[in-house]
C-alpha cells in the first residue's frame, strides 16, 4: 500500500454491512479454523460468565439452570480449535445440546485418554 489517503466521505452502507457480518464470523469461529455451524447450549460454571461474553458477546443469552450451572445458546463453527478451547475448561464446560456433540466431546476425550493410557504400558 503505498497510495494511502483519507477522504471524507460517509462510509457505504456495504461497509456497515461487510463489518457486522465480519463480527459475527469472529465470534463464532475459534481461531482460523473454519467448519460447520451449528446452534448449541453450553452448560458452564458462573465463574466462566465472563469467558462466554468474551467470546460470544455481550447480548448472548445466558439463563441459570442451578445454583452452579448457568446455561447459553451460542452458535459455533465446529473444528479442531473449537474442541481444543472446550478442553481448556475441563470440567467447568460441557455441552447440553445437541446430544450428538455431547456425545462427540466424551468420544473425543475417551481417545485422548486411551492414548495417555496406552503410553504408560
Amino acid at each position: 500500500m503505498t497510495s494511502v489517503s483519507v477522504l471524507d466521505e460517509n462510509i457505504s452502507e456495504n461497509a456497515v454491512l461487510s463489518y457486522s457480518m465480519m463480527q459475527k464470523y469472529t465470534q463464532n469461529a475459534f481461531k482460523m479454523y473454519d467448519g460447520y455451524s451449528e446452534n448449541i447450549v453450553l452448560g458452564f460454571d458462573k465463574a466462566l460468565m465472563s469467558v462466554i461474553y468474551d467470546k460470544f458477546g455481550e447480548q448472548t443469552k445466558i439463563t441459570k439452570f442451578n445454583d452452579y450451572i448457568f446455561l447459553a445458546n451460542v452458535a459455533v463453527q465446529i473444528s479442531p480449535a473449537f474442541w481444543g478451547w472446550l478442553f481448556q475448561f475441563s470440567d467447568n464446560m460441557i455441552i447440553f445440546e445437541p446430544k450428538y456433540l455431547a456425545e462427540e466431546y466424551k468420544n473425543l476425550a475417551q481417545t485422548i485418554l486411551n492414548l495417555y493410557i496406552k503410553e504408560g504400558d
